[in-house]
């Protein structure tokens, strides 16, 4: 059993387990507006801290950085940045709260022989849709309908045969359906290509 503490805001401060008060988790730091900014994560026998993660915020009190560490280290054991600006800068007048592209890394620690770090790069179109991906040599590049059917191309991902790819997966001078696509009497999918969608009995997919 799970017990869980709570401070005189009434935030959450500790989730411990019941019986031998073990702590799993205590958040030691929040942010101005509420969200976690220190979280100490503890072993799941002896309860001591061995994890800590911690957030960033800018001034609009959006995320900009994630980071993991050993307790005590001041190596990354992961570190995600954000950032909502062209060319990663700090601040900008277009800021609408989309992420523009992401760093994703860690330091030469544990098993790791080297650090590494990564960029991803996203695109959105006026209604704020993901329109395009990048990852070095990977990419993706979503297009919409005027419906608001999705269909994708990819260069460097493994996709499977059920991601539409182009606007012709889509009837859109009758019933707005794809092709290649059972229905029942109400619409709802029942075969995608050579599958077949089961549903239990509160109507949830639950098998392909």
């Amino acid at each position: 059993m799970v017990a869980t503490a709570y401070d005189g805001a009434g935030r959450i401060q500790q989730v411990n387990n019941a019986a031998t008060a073990t702590r799993y988790g205590e958040v030691s730091e929040y942010a101005e507006h509420g969200a976690i900014k220190t979280l100490k994560l503890g072993g799941p026998n002896t309860g001591t801290e061995v994890m800590q993660e911690t957030w960033a915020f800018n001034n609009r009190l959006q995320p900009t950085e994630t980071r993991l560490r050993a307790a005590g280290s001041a190596q990354n054991l992961l570190s995600l940045q954000y950032f909502y600006c062209a060319s990663q800068a700090a601040s900008c007048t277009n800021n609408n709260g989309n992420m523009r592209s992401q760093s994703i890394g860690y330091d030469a620690v544990g098993g790791e022989a080297a650090a590494f770090t990564i960029s991803q790069a996203y695109g959105y179109d006026k209604l704020n849709r993901l329109t395009t991906f990048t990852e070095g040599a990977t990419s993706e590049t979503n297009n919409y309908d005027s419906w608001g059917n999705r269909w994708a191309t990819s260069s460097g991902l493994l996709v499977d045969n059920l991601t539409p790819n182009n606007a012709g997966w889509f009837n859109q001078t009758n019933d707005n359906r794809m092709f290649g696509v059972g229905y029942d009497a109400v619409g709802r999918a029942e075969q995608v290509r050579q599958g077949v969608l089961r549903k239990d009995s509160l109507e949830r997919r639950s098998r392909l």
